[in-house]
């Protein structure tokens, strides 16, 4: 059981860094600010007619990015495109949190799971959700229209970028540290507060 539970973990961590290489995708192809609204849970799904697809882009039309951009030359079939990079990015950010989340839950009401790893699990699983909230804070800062009154390019705040992508550093670390707790036990003559029994 603590064998698939690792499997599980590692599973984690790959989806940690499938996500980090997403956002190198998001970055390039400026696509982070086409989603102007954070629905946890309704958000799942996209846009499925026409008129859906219409309404996400009058919400975009209204954002400060899209008024730099060239909005003759930008139609609804461009903003499909960067819509569903970010779209696709936030989806795996679900995935991630099922991927850690529910196996914990199970695992953890089996008993399976020593009493000393729960703090760091439950400090991976909060982290994780913070991480969402962290998300949405830093694209919030780039859709303020008084942000960019100065004519400066819309971009997202630094700062908050930065405390997105450490979040990010930290779960995945966070979360490897944990696997190979699992993975190579401390020996009980050198276990100390970070081992696991």
């Amino acid at each position: 059981s603590a064998m698939v539970f690792l499997l599980l973990v590692t599973r984690a961590i790959m989806l940690v860094v499938a996500s980090f290489r997403h956002t190198t995708h998001i970055r390039l192809t400026e696509s982070g600010l086409s989603i102007t609204e954070w629905k946890p849970v309704v958000g799942m799904l996209p846009p499925m007619t026409e008129e859906e697809w219409q309404k996400e882009f009058e919400l975009y039309k209204a954002s400060p990015e899209f008024r730099q951009r060239d909005s003759s030359k930008f139609t609804l079939s461009d903003f499909k495109q960067i819509f569903f990079w970010e779209w696709f990015h936030r989806v795996l950010g679900r995935v991630c949190g099922a991927a850690l989340v529910l196996p914990y839950l199970y695992f953890a009401r089996k008993k399976y799971i020593p009493q000393r790893a729960h703090p760091r699990l439950l400090g991976l699983v909060v982290l994780l959700g913070l991480q969402g909230c962290i998300g949405w804070i830093m694209v919030a800062s780039g859709l303020k229209h008084e942000n960019f009154k100065d004519g400066s390019r819309v971009r997202v705040s630094h700062y908050r970028l930065t405390l997105h992508l450490g979040a990010a550093f930290a779960l995945y670390t966070g979360t490897l540290w944990t696997a190979l707790n699992f993975l190579h036990p401390v020996p009980a003559a050198a276990r100390g507060s970070v081992a696991f029994d």
